[in-house]
């Protein structure tokens, strides 16, 4: 039998960090490739990297889930929590992806402008991850997810923007749907950010 010297509960919210600090770094690796679009392959494989690394933490996670009799948050909260992290990563592989599979020469303005927006969401991501072990730090968890629901509606607006002005002057159908489809992408990386931001404000309601 193996025995660990930190604890279980402990074990859960430091997996619980790592999963929130690969959404910063590959947050900061789509806003380098959006505002330094060189080494196009190599940066797209860093991310998918960043991306492998998420998953083995998130089953990792999930396994120690299924054979811990005790944790430090309900089981089925912590369950949610890896499963939306994971969605913020693989999705903004996707929308890395994209740029290259739809032969975009160079990102527009309004792409590292979501960009922007996903660092500092991730950013947040993970200062209220690691608030999550301390009770008395619930309040500022509280305040982070209000911010990243701000962000997120940030990036709403910056797509409707984008959007807007594709159908008024974009001409070239293919060029307009390919662009549209870049856009929504990046924005749901948004989304996603704020599924965890709800999930966050779910468990705070419950264990404050």
């Amino acid at each position: 039998m193996k025995f660990s010297l930190i604890p279980k509960e402990e074990q859960f919210f430091d997996l619980l960090d790592r999963m929130a600090q690969y959404i910063d770094e590959s947050a900061a690796a789509l806003d380098d490739l959006a505002k330094n679009y060189v080494d196009v392959d190599a940066k797209i494989a860093r991310i998918g990297g960043i991306e492998h690394a998420c998953d083995e933490v998130c089953h990792d996670c999930l396994d120690k889930l299924e054979t811990t009799f005790i944790t430090p948050l309900d089981r089925e909260d912590i369950h949610e929590l890896v499963l939306r992290l994971d969605d913020v990563v693989d999705m903004t592989t996707t929308a890395a992806s994209r740029l290259p599979l739809y032969r975009i020469a160079q990102p527009r303005p309004r792409v590292m402008k979501l960009s922007a927006v996903i660092v500092e969401q991730g950013k947040l991501l993970v200062s209220a991850i690691k608030r999550l072990r301390n009770k008395s730090q619930y309040s500022m968890v509280s305040n982070d997810c209000v911010e990243i629901h701000r962000l997120e509606n940030e990036a709403d607006d910056i797509i409707r923007e984008a959007i807007g002005e594709l159908f008024e002057k974009e001409t070239n159908a293919i060029e307009l749907m390919r662009w549209k489809e870049i856009y929504e992408t990046l924005e749901t990386i948004t989304d996603c950010g704020e599924d965890v931001a709800n999930v966050i404000h779910g468990i705070v309601v419950k264990n404050a």
